[in-house]
């Protein structure tokens, strides 16, 4: 497939450069800000891009210059200009004549005949061949020589004022890189130094003084163009031939006084009053040749013309002119035109009526604050006499601004006000949102409009656009983080269980949802769960061997809808059941009777028989089996298997029950065994 390349350009304005600031945040990330002071305003900047097409010309590649619009940022960032138009239009005259060198470099390659130790290598801006007159920058030289001096196609013929300013533009290119150490294999141009020298004035005893001119081989260098009533010259010459006498004489009665009458160009001084003057002049060659002809000057009184006094003003206004004429003999005609901008971007086209003698200068809005210069001309009928003025108007910036305030962090799912602080400009103002973000704005055309933050962590950037009634636009951009807490999972505390018993285990999410459960026994006996894939599972305690505890750990992990599986541990201590097991029988008295109730201890093994540490008796009380009193042999110490403890028996009007508990302390743990 054939590529064919071309150059397009960009245009911004006007445009706001602002330095950017890096910095690390708090995550160790780069981030990057844009400082809020010492913005360059750029009022147009013209950009350049390589552009590729196929045969049918759809674009296929697209992608900037770098080196040629670092180099015009430059020219604007560090030079502080607000210009660089010609510079644009000469480089892209220059790489397009690069690319075509290009193409005919593509045309006649031939990889089987190509050395690349004879033959030049393919043209580029940055790689020049030993030779002069091979290389990029001399070529482009000649090209434009020839545009000027030899083309025949009037379209293609370039003027010498501009030849000149591209190759200045090429130069300064290439010097800006140099300039930043960039290194050439071999260099673009040759630096010279031409002295010149110019007649001293009378303050030096020297007859002649030189002045050192610092510039390059590539300089070009053309005679003065001839002109003659807006048209070309011939080509022919028409040299004068030296003449032997000359002699000017007044024909008038005014009485001028004629310095060098017998020269070419002889000079008078107009008297102070109207007159007319008639001067003869004649003219003898050098064979006797004669010819006579005669000038008549008219001398009218100067006139002269003021514009007023300076004026300052704000942009959106207006201002009136006036020009005061003296001396006038007759009619006079105006023209007011804007002598310097001062790059407020205003021209002649805001006066109404240029020819009036009092128009009016409209300032809509201005790309920078500056003093410009309007200059008036006043003319005579005549044509022969004529008066200018110039005024200085300030124009002050109505400074718009707008200010979104600092960056902020937010929690989620929350509503938030956006604040477009405005200042400056000339209201009404029209407010312009850029929302790109997963949290929309309610409105994008108001100065504060809301949004409800995300539920998930993100970074909102909003842009707001503001104008005003004179077409001045300001920016500004802020950016809000959404804190969100990560998942947290909790297994709660430690559990202590029996031997035996039912085990429920529980876990709690906080700061999200949990999609999915699951528990894993990690440590211990291997037990069964019951529901573990939920957050409350179950298990039977296992067996252990008296008078050990046994330690379980589990551990849960809690799995969001997105997001990293949070996880959480708990222990679970089993301890055992002694080996011994205490009975007693249920007893039925009246009332009166002596109560004998009888415990007794026994070995569940008796291969492993247990040690008790003391037995008793105590009575259930409650609202239905109030006090029996107090029970006679009610406790007894040391490792005794039996304990009988005897009461009597109360008197109640109804059968009442009465409940007793035998309470074991074995080996520092107390058992208890109900008796109704």
């Amino acid at each position: 497939m054939t590529i064919s390349y071309e150059i397009k350009t960009t245009e911004n304005k006007p445009y706001t450069y602002k330095t950017p600031l890096i910095g690390v945040d708090d995550s160790g990330e780069l981030s990057v800000e844009y400082s809020r002071r010492n913005s360059t305003h750029i009022k147009k900047l013209t950009l350049l891009n390589l552009v590729g097409r196929d045969e049918r010309g759809s674009i296929i590649s697209y992608e900037p210059l770098e080196q040629v619009n670092r180099f015009l940022m430059a020219h604007h960032i560090d030079g502080g200009l607000q210009e660089s138009d010609q510079y644009s239009k000469a480089l892209v005259h220059f790489f397009s004549f690069l690319i075509e060198l290009q193409r005919l470099w593509d045309d006649e390659y031939d990889e089987d005949l190509y050395d690349e130790l004879v033959d030049l290598p393919r043209p580029a801006w940055n790689s020049f061949p030993i030779r002069k007159s091979q290389r990029i920058t001399y070529q482009y030289r000649e090209a434009l020589k020839n545009a000027v001096l030899n083309e025949s196609n009037p379209e293609r013929r370039i003027a010498r004022t501009t030849a000149t300013a591209y190759m200045n533009a090429v130069v300064k290119f290439y010097s800006f890189h140099i300039r930043n150490g960039y290194q050439f294999n071999n260099p673009p141009f040759e630096h010279e130094v031409l002295t010149i020298y110019y007649q001293a004035g009378g303050f030096s005893m020297k007859p002649y003084m030189s002045k050192a001119v610092h510039t390059t081989d590539l300089r070009l260098n053309f005679g003065r163009s001839k002109r003659n009533e807006g048209g070309a010259l011939p080509s022919a010459r028409r040299d004068l031939k030296p003449l032997t006498n000359k002699e000017w004489k007044e024909l008038s009665s005014t009485g001028v006084n004629l310095s060098n009458a017998n020269t070419v160009s002889p000079s008078f001084v107009a008297p102070n009053s109207v007159a007319t003057i008639t001067l003869e002049v004649t003219v003898v060659d050098s064979e006797n040749g004669t010819s006579t002809d005669t000038v008549t000057y008219h001398v009218h009184d100067k006139i002269s013309v003021t514009a007023g006094s300076n004026v300052t003003i704000v942009e959106g206004s207006n201002v009136s002119l006036l020009a005061s004429t003296q001396n006038a003999a007759s009619t006079v005609n105006y023209s007011w035109s804007i002598l310097d901008d001062n790059g407020t971007g205003i021209s002649t086209s805001d006066i109404t009526d240029p020819s009036a003698q009092s128009p009016t200068l409209n300032i809509a809005n201005v790309n920078v604050a500056g003093d410009i210069a309007i200059k008036v001309q006043v003319t005579a009928n005549d044509g022969a006499n004529s008066a200018k003025a110039i005024l200085q108007v300030t124009i002050q910036d109505s400074h718009l601004r707008v200010d979104l305030g600092a960056d902020y962090p937010m929690p989620p799912s929350q509503v938030t006000f956006l604040h477009a602080n405005v200042s400056g400009g000339k209201p009404p103002y029209s407010f312009n949102w850029v929302d790109n973000t997963t949290a929309p704005l309610n409105s994008i055309s108001i100065a504060n409009p809301s949004f409800t933050s995300p539920s998930s962590a993100n970074t909102l950037a909003y842009t707001v656009s503001v104008t005003d009634s004179l077409g001045n636009v300001a920016k500004d951009t802020i950016h809000i983080t959404t804190m969100v807490q990560p998942l947290k999972i909790d297994a709660g505390a430690n559990i202590i269980a029996l031997e035996g018993g039912n085990v429920d285990l529980f876990a709690l999410n906080t700061n999200g949802s949990v999609n999915a459960w699951s528990w894993t026994q990690i440590a211990g006996t291997n037990v069964t769960l019951t529901n573990a894939n939920s957050n409350a599972p179950s298990f039977i305690a296992p067996n252990v061997a008296f008078p050990s505890i046994e330690e379980l750990i589990f551990e849960v992990s809690g799995t969001p809808v997105s997001g990293k599986t949070v996880k959480d541990q708990v222990k679970v201590l089993v301890k055992s059941l002694p080996n011994i097991s205490a009975s007693a029988n249920d007893v039925i008295a009246a009332p009166g009777d002596t109560v004998k109730l009888t415990g007794s201890v026994n070995d569940v093994d008796s291969s492993n028989p247990g040690t008790v540490d003391n037995l008793k008796w105590e009575q259930v009380l409650s609202i239905q089996s109030p006090s029996v009193g107090a029970l006679s042999n009610a406790k007894v110490s040391g490792n005794q298997r039996t304990l009988t403890t005897t009461f009597t028996a109360p008197n109640v009007t109804y059968r009442t029950d009465y409940s007793f508990v035998l309470l074991q302390l074995v080996r520092g743990t107390l058992y208890k065994l109900l008796l109704s």
